[in-house]
């Protein structure tokens, strides 16, 4: 079922329920209405009782007409509110009385009053019976106090079942409303913030370099949600072929342009030192043949033979920038030990190594590429860090290479980490991704800067030192 529908539905839910809340409510407080009513007119029959035994206890034989009708009209008026509360008045706005306890107790005012009209009329014929009318009145007073009291009880048990009523009701919308958001917790709000942090996790680059490893989007259903995690997967799953197309890419191109590099760095050390150096050497043996009556040719030969030497040095340096010698010939820890002279050298920087790995364990693809890490970094350090001194550590930790890099500079920004302009530190990344590694690039304002790399080493490489050593081993022992 869609989010729409079940939307619909809920909504369906809402209003039916406040539309049955509302009718309940009407009916209570309607009938809370009529119940005012019968109080209220309970209450008259005993105040204008009262009004009209005072008037027949005060009232004159010789009483005007008028007086007369005054009084009979005020019976009228009770025998109508005393018929109503019984039997239901429209124009009182009275039911039927349905109560059985309160139809009891009206019927038995009903009655009362029949004998009480009774004696009203004795008493107006003979001043006598006016003793025995004070007499029913004040009966006639306890029974119709009772009849208040018993319409108050049923009023007040009314409230009380509409306060109930409501009470339960609240409860329920609360239930209703802790239900809603439960389920839109989980059919909504969970699955939404679960894509939503698996779009950062894509958006900041965390992409399986194979696309095999596909996203993990655990969104069950047939809703929106779930055809936006299939669209969401079906992204990543093309992202992650694109990136593992562009990392072969971005792999092939380094080892080209590093195989490049070492044979230009070989031509020019090679081809153009030897010619420089054969010059030189020309020019050495040139001076030596100079006739004693020409040796001024001397002062001119020497300064082509110092411009000789200078390209000779520049050709040294050009060749070791594109691929230090040492890299090939004695290995990565020489070739570091080398780095950080030169970068106290030229840079002034003091660099201190600590170096706790084996060659052997690295094939040629990783030494170069913990190199130019290292270099990268180190460059960073001198153009950028204003620092005065660095830190690279080189650890071998049982299957990985752990690398760090740290200067006491001003600290890299964040947003220098996040810049797309930040060329060496994409390049960084990437020598280091293409071996599934981990970068962690940190700044602390006027601390320094920490580049933390970890890189898996080749493990049939070191299976394979292993199992050489272990022949050789064997074969030391079968010699004893």
């Amino acid at each position: 079922m869609t989010i729409v529908n079940q939307l619909r539905y809920v909504m369906a839910v809402l209003i039916s329920f406040l539309l049955i809340n509302s009718a309940i409510f009407y009916h209570l407080l309607n009938d809370m209405k009529y119940d005012g009513c019968v109080v209220n007119y309970s209450g008259m029959v005993r105040g204008a009782t009262q009004k009209l035994v005072k008037m027949e206890l005060y009232a004159h034989h010789e009483d005007s007409l008028k007086n007369v009708r005054q009084r009979d009209k005020l019976i009228n008026k009770l025998d109508n509110i005393i018929n109503g509360l019984i039997n239901g008045d429209s124009e009182l706005k009275l039911r039927r009385a349905t109560n059985d306890k309160y139809l009891l107790k009206m019927k038995e005012v009903s009655n009362a009053w029949e004998h009480l009209k009774q004696t009203i009329m004795r008493a107006r014929k003979n001043a006598q019976f006016r003793n025995n009318l004070l007499k029913e009145s004040n009966d006639y007073f306890e029974l119709t106090n009772k009849a208040v009291t018993a319409s108050e009880v049923i009023s007040i048990a009314k409230v009380r079942t509409t306060s109930n009523i409501q009470f339960i009701t609240f409860i329920l919308n609360l239930i209703i409303l802790a239900s809603i958001w439960f389920m839109s917790q989980k059919k909504i709000g969970k699955p939404l913030t679960y894509l939503k942090n698996k779009v950062d996790d894509i958006t900041k680059g965390n992409i399986p370099v194979s696309c095999e490893k596909n996203i993990e989007i655990q969104v069950q259903g047939n809703d929106e949600i779930s055809a936006l995690a299939i669209s969401i997967k079906k992204m990543h799953g093309y992202l992650a072929g694109s990136r593992k197309n562009l990392r072969s890419l971005a792999g092939y191109l380094l080892s080209v342009r590093e195989e490049e590099r070492a044979h230009i760095s070989r031509e020019i050390h090679d081809e153009l030192g030897q010619i420089l150096t054969t010059i030189n050497m020309d020019l050495l043996s040139l001076e030596k043949k100079i006739p004693k009556d020409q040796m001024s040719l001397n002062e001119t030969i020497k300064p082509i033979s110092k411009l000789i030497e200078n390209a000779i040095h520049t050709v040294q340096e050009i060749s070791s920038d594109l691929r230090p010698r040492l890299l090939d010939d004695l290995g990565l820890k020489a070739s570091l030990k080398w780095y950080a002279k030169k970068i106290k050298k030229q840079g002034g920087i003091a660099c201190e190594l600590f170096l706790d790995f084996e060659d052997a364990n690295l094939d040629q693809k990783r030494t170069i590429t913990v190199f130019r890490i290292i270099q990268e970094a180190l460059t960073n350090v001198v153009r950028h860090a204003h620092a005065t001194k660095a830190r690279a550590s080189l650890i071998e930790n049982g299957n990985s290479l752990k690398i760090e890099v740290k200067d006491n500079g001003i600290g890299i920004t964040q947003k220098q980490i996040s810049d797309s302009e930040s060329l060496g530190i994409i390049g960084l990344r990437e020598r280091v991704y293409i071996y599934g590694g981990k970068v962690e690039i940190k700044g602390t304002q006027n601390k320094g800067t920490t580049v933390s790399v970890c890189i898996p080493l080749d493990k049939s490489l070191k299976k394979n030192i292993q199992n050489a050593q272990n022949a050789k081993d064997n074969q030391e022992r079968e010699n004893c």
